[in-house]
């Protein structure tokens, strides 16, 4: 079973005022771990910083040889590379997604309550 946004970020901080934050931050992204996917809008961390900080993220491009590339803007396009070992991976959740996630939510509620 994947790992939860929350898991993760206990795993990068111990501080939970921090955690609730990033949490509130990543509500529409999920923990990507081994397989994220190409041209999908990433947030991420540097787990090599002290304190670690969430960053704003891009387009995912490619990953290559350890190294994940990512891309923002238009017309101005900047490129950046992180290394593959040293991140922890976020991406958007797809709108069709998040609408099979609010179903699922209501249903599960729905059934809670009539018990």
């Amino acid at each position: 079973m994947p790992l939860t946004n929350k898991e993760v970020l206990k795993s990068i901080t111990h501080d939970n005022d921090l955690i609730e934050e990033w949490s509130k931050s990543l509500e529409e992204y999920d923990y990507v771990g081994d397989e994220p996917e190409l041209g999908i809008y990433t947030r991420y961390f540097d787990l090599r910083e002290m304190p670690p900080r969430l960053k704003s993220g891009g387009i995912l491009t490619s990953i290559e040889n350890g190294s994940i590339k990512f891309k923002i803007g238009y017309p101005n396009t900047r490129y950046w590379t992180i290394q593959e070992e040293f991140a922890a991976l976020f991406q958007k959740v797809p709108y069709h997604r998040n609408i099979l996630r609010l179903a699922e939510k209501t249903i599960a509620e729905k059934i809670g309550n009539t018990e």
